[in-house]
């Protein structure tokens, strides 16, 4: 299973607006030589794990399974947003300067139709 994590700052892309601890909705908390300290505005994780099995014939099958979560970081418990990793991508190359691929050495992460499915929210982490 591979799995990346990322933060993309509120200083790229867009309407790029700077956003600080300290602001109204957040923390105060400054860095010891009193400057702000600057939080990301999105966070996204992706997962993707490729594995093989057996079918019921013995036949040796690859497997791919993957998906995504983001949200744009903001006070308060908005839910993360599920979506394809090829989007995700999209979305970071279109935001980040340079060449994004989140699984360089497995192309095979970027098979839509593959995604992880839950079929209940996780228990909360108390």
């Amino acid at each position: 299973m591979y799995i990346v994590v990322g933060a993309v700052p509120s200083t790229v892309g867009g309407d790029s607006e700077a956003r600080w601890f300290g602001e109204e909705g957040f923390s105060d908390y400054k860095v010891e030589n009193g400057f702000p300290v600057n939080f990301p505005k999105y966070l996204w994780t992706a997962a993707c794990c490729t594995y093989e099995r057996k079918d019921d014939r013995g036949n040796l099958l690859h497997e791919i399974i993957n998906t995504t979560f983001d949200r744009i970081n903001d006070p308060g418990d908005s839910p993360c947003e599920k979506r394809n990793i090829s989007v995700l991508n999209q979305y970071l190359s279109e935001n980040i300067k340079g060449i994004v691929d989140l699984f360089p050495n497995n192309p095979q992460c970027y098979t839509s139709g593959d995604d992880i499915h839950f079929d209940r929210d996780p228990d909360p982490i108390e």
